[in-house]
């Protein structure tokens, strides 16, 4: 018996050896499924080395102001808040609402600041109640002088996304997190919920398909432009008193 058991010890190993030989990443895949840590690679330098340059970056950031910073993945980062809104623009490609909390710390002068945040689409599918607690606790580590701006989660187109991506994400639960995040927000003080994706729902709750660039998640310039809308009316709702930069008619906002 002792011996089957030494010798099926053996076997195991040599498996897992044999597949760490053939799949190197798979711990890490692993950890980064389970939570434990986040899967490294090409792009996680990449996102690592953003937070690092706008840490150092918002050290120039005048700590006396009421300025507009927004926070977010790719959807912030490729929407330019400079020009629609005269704000700081901090988001990220790929980031999720897990690494966001653990590095939020790291970027200064955000004290009296109005900050909006657009995060969770790189975090679905997930646990809803997991991904509010998360949302609160990033909230926590934002000064309590800043008023806090949550967009709405954006609608995907789901058989586009499916079939050029892969990927599955549902509107069914993107609805049900802005809902929570609603919820939240009507009973905390200077944290306003965005209704920001109003005008981009196609037929059924989905993306519209004349609005995406080809991947059911990401806008083209018309959807970015109905995303900048739904931004600012937004803001005004939440008796955001500062000017924008520029007028969104200039661009003929659909």
């Amino acid at each position: 018996m002792k011996n089957k058991i030494i010798i099926s010890y053996i076997c195991a190993m040599h498996i897992g050896v044999v597949i760490l030989l053939l799949h190197p990443n798979i711990l890490n895949r692993a950890y980064n499924k389970l939570g434990l840590i986040d899967y490294m690679n090409g792009h996680s330098y990449y996102m690592k080395s953003l937070w690092d340059y706008y840490s150092n970056r918002s050290k120039t950031l005048d700590p006396n102001s009421d300025q507009l910073v927004f926070f977010g993945d790719s959807m912030i980062n490729g929407l330019c808040v400079e020009s629609y809104f005269g704000g700081v623009n901090f988001g990220i490609s790929g980031e999720t609402l897990r690494r966001a909390k653990s590095r939020i710390t790291e970027i200064h002068n955000l004290e009296n600041k109005k900050i909006v945040l657009a995060y969770g689409i790189n975090d679905l599918p997930c646990d809803s109640k997991v991904f509010i607690e998360s949302y609160k606790e990033l909230i926590d580590k934002l000064p309590h002088s800043a008023s806090i701006y949550i967009s709405s989660l954006l609608p995907v187109n789901e058989s586009i996304l499916k079939e050029v991506t892969g990927k599955v994400k549902s509107n069914a639960q993107i609805d049900e997190l802005n809902m929570l995040l609603e919820d939240y927000c009507t009973t905390h003080e200077a944290v306003y919920f965005l209704d920001s994706s109003k005008y981009l729902l196609g037929p059924y709750g989905q993306l519209s398909e004349k609005l995406q660039k080809g991947d059911g998640l990401h806008f083209n310039l018309a959807g970015n432009l109905l995303w900048a809308k739904g931004i600012e009316e937004g803001l005004k709702k939440a008796n955001f008193c500062s000017p924008f930069k520029t007028s969104l008619s200039r661009y003929m906002v659909p």
